[in-house]
């Protein structure tokens, strides 16, 4: 009985109290806070911690120059040309082959499978990929292969969004790898 009294009591208070402006402002800020979760005290853009893209942890990195064109959207039609003009500026060391590898494994592997034969679980949906450890690829230049990545072939799609020029260039040192350890 003493709870019921007590119950009624508080409910005529607050039904008082809740006439006012200030203190319904007051009950919906405290309904508020009481049923919205806390966000981190970093959650605007003023108090944001900055991240630089570009900056790496000993150098500043430059935008790739073959990502975005200056001068519109860049079309890209002949292989070969590329082929015989770009030179790979990677060294062919061991971690541009690993990080190459890496690439290709998240990239590639779908269509060209892992033992680069062209037997990728997608292959089977669409014409195959050719087998990158074939003499077709080793007869092509390393420009050409580096265009074909980035600007797409025949059948292969464009990666240029996907795959920076530094990174098309490692999975160029990864297949060269590849195909001097396993001839076919």
């Amino acid at each position: 009985m003493l709870r019921i009294g007590l119950a009624m009591i508080a409910a005529t208070l607050l039904a008082l109290l809740a006439s006012t402006s200030t203190v319904q402002q007051g009950v919906r800020d405290l309904w508020q806070s009481a049923t919205h979760l806390p966000y981190d005290k970093y959650r605007d853009m003023r108090l944001q911690v900055l991240l630089v893209p570009q900056r790496s942890v000993d150098a500043v990195r430059l935008p790739d120059t073959t990502a975005v064109p200056m001068t519109g959207r860049q079309i890209v039609t002949d292989r070969e040309l590329l082929g015989r003009t770009l030179r790979n500026p990677v060294a062919a060391d061991d971690s541009s082959i690993a990080r190459g590898e890496r690439k290709f494994l998240f990239t590639c592997t779908p269509c060209h499978g892992t033992t680069l034969a062209g037997n990728g679980p997608a292959s089977v949906e669409f014409i195959p990929p050719p087998d990158l450890l074939g003499a077709s690829v080793r007869a092509r230049s390393d420009g050409f292969i580096w265009a074909t990545i980035r600007y797409g072939g025949a059948v292969m799609p464009v990666y240029g969004a996907q795959v920076t020029a530094e990174e098309a260039w490692n999975i160029v040192n990864y297949i060269r790898h590849m195909q001097k350890t396993n001839p076919r």
